[in-house]
C-alpha cells in the first residue's frame, strides 16, 4: 500500500491527477489485506489525505468514512484516537456533518477535546474564525468537565489542556488563553502554557503583556527563564533596545530562585546575553554572582557542569573582583583534581 501512495504522491506533484487517483483507488483495495486494524485505519487515512491533495474531496470523504467504519471495530484503548483521525479527515474533506457525527461517537473526552482542537486549527486556516473559536471553547469545556474516573491518561489530558490555552493565544485571545492555562491542575503544564503564550505575545508586538504573563508563573525560575526567552525573541525581531529592561527584571527575579544550581544556570545565561550586547560591566557583575552560586553547589558533577557552562559565557577574568577570581580558580582546581 505504501508503494501505491508513493507513486500517487509523485504523480500528484507531476500534475497527473487522474493517474494518481487510479493508483489511490488501488491503494484502498490493498488496504483490505492489512491484518492489523490500527495500521489499516492509519493507511486508509493517509490515502484520504492524498485524495484531498489530488483535489478529489468526494473520494476523500468516502475514504475517511471507510476509515471511520474500520475504527469503530477497533477493540483497543486507541479506538477513539482513530475515530478522531477519521473525523478530522472528514472535516478537511468538506463533510462537516459526517465529521460531527464521528466526533459524537467518541467516548474518551481527552481524545474528543484533542479532535476539536484539531478541528479549530483547520477551521482557522480555512478562514472560519468564529467556528474555530467555538470548537476551541467546546474542547476546553469537555476537558475541564472531565471527572476523575473519566480520565484515562492524566498526562495527555493536561497536555491537551495546555495546547488549548496556547491555541487561544494563537487565535489572538491571549487573555482567555492565560485564564485557561492557570486552571491547569498540572503546575508544569500551566507554566509551559504561560511561557508559550508570553512568546506569542512578544512575537505579535505585545512586549509589556508578555512580561506580565511571565510573572503569572508560580516559580521564580520559570518567570526568569520566560523573561530571558522574551528577550531572545525581541532580539530576533530587531527590538533588543526595547527589551533591555527585561534582562534586568529577569536577573532581579533570578536572585530569588531558591535552587542554587538553577540560579547559577540562569545567571550564566544572563551573563552571556550581557556580554553579547557589549554590556561588559553588567556581564562581569552577573558572572560574579554566577560564580558565587556555583561555589555553593554541593553536588560535584552538577558543579562541574555549571562551571563548564560558565566558560561558554567567555567571562573576562580581568574584569572580575579579586574574590571572584579566587573563587573561580578554586573551582577550576577542584574540577581538575
Amino acid at each position: 500500500m505504501q508503494a501505491f501512495q508513493q507513486i500517487a504522491t509523485k504523480w500528484i506533484a507531476d500534475k497527473r491527477s487522474d493517474d494518481a487517483v487510479a493508483v489511490l483507488q488501488e491503494s484502498l483495495v490493498s488496504a483490505d489485506e492489512i491484518e492489523h486494524p490500527e495500521e489499516q485505519v492509519r493507511a486508509v487515512c493517509e490515502t484520504g489525505n492524498l485524495f484531498i491533495t489530488a483535489e478529489r474531496r468526494d473520494l476523500a470523504v468516502k475514504t475517511f468514512q471507510k476509515a471511520h467504519d474500520l475504527a469503530e471495530k477497533i477493540e483497543s484503548s486507541h479506538k477513539d484516537f482513530y475515530l478522531g483521525s477519521s473525523a478530522l479527515g472528514l472535516l478537511q474533506a468538506g463533510s462537516n456533518a459526517l465529521a460531527e457525527k464521528a466526533l459524537g461517537e467518541m467516548t474518551d473526552k481527552t481524545q474528543a477535546a484533542a479532535t476539536l482542537l484539531a478541528f479549530a486549527r483547520h477551521l482557522s486556516t480555512s478562514g472560519e474564525n468564529e467556528d474555530a473559536l467555538n470548537d476551541l471553547e467546546e474542547a476546553f469545556e469537555i476537558i475541564e468537565a472531565q471527572k476523575e474516573n473519566e480520565i484515562r491518561d492524566s498526562r495527555s489530558r493536561n497536555s491537551i489542556w495546555r495546547a488549548i490555552a496556547v491555541q487561544f493565544a494563537g487565535f489572538g485571545h491571549a487573555d482567555r488563553g492565560l485564564e485557561i492555562a492557570k486552571k491547569n491542575i498540572d503546575d508544569r503544564e500551566a507554566a509551559k502554557a504561560i511561557a508559550e503564550i508570553a512568546q506569542i505575545l512578544t512575537t505579535t508586538g505585545s512586549l509589556e503583556k508578555a512580561r506580565e504573563a511571565a510573572l503569572l508563573q508560580e516559580e521564580p525560575y520559570d518567570q526568569a527563564e520566560t523573561l530571558i526567552s522574551i528577550f531572545d525573541t525581541s532580539v530576533l525581531k530587531g527590538e533588543a533596545a526595547k527589551a533591555d529592561e527585561v534582562l534586568a527584571q529577569a536577573e532581579a527575579i533570578t536572585d530569588t530562585v531558591p535552587q542554587i544550581s538553577a540560579k547559577a544556570d540562569l545567571l550564566i545565561e544572563l551573563a552571556k546575553r550581557r556580554r553579547e550586547f557589549g554590556e561588559g560591566g553588567l556581564a562581569a557583575a552577573t558572572s560574579e554572582k554566577a560564580i558565587a552560586a556555583i561555589i555553593e553547589i554541593r553536588d560535584e558533577s552538577r558543579r562541574v557542569t555549571s562551571l563548564a557552562n560558565l566558560s561558554s559565557a567567555a567571562v573576562d577574568v580581568k574584569s572580575l573582583s579579586e574574590a571572584s577570581r579566587n573563587g573561580l580558580i578554586r573551582l577550576i582546581a577542584a574540577a581538575e583534581a
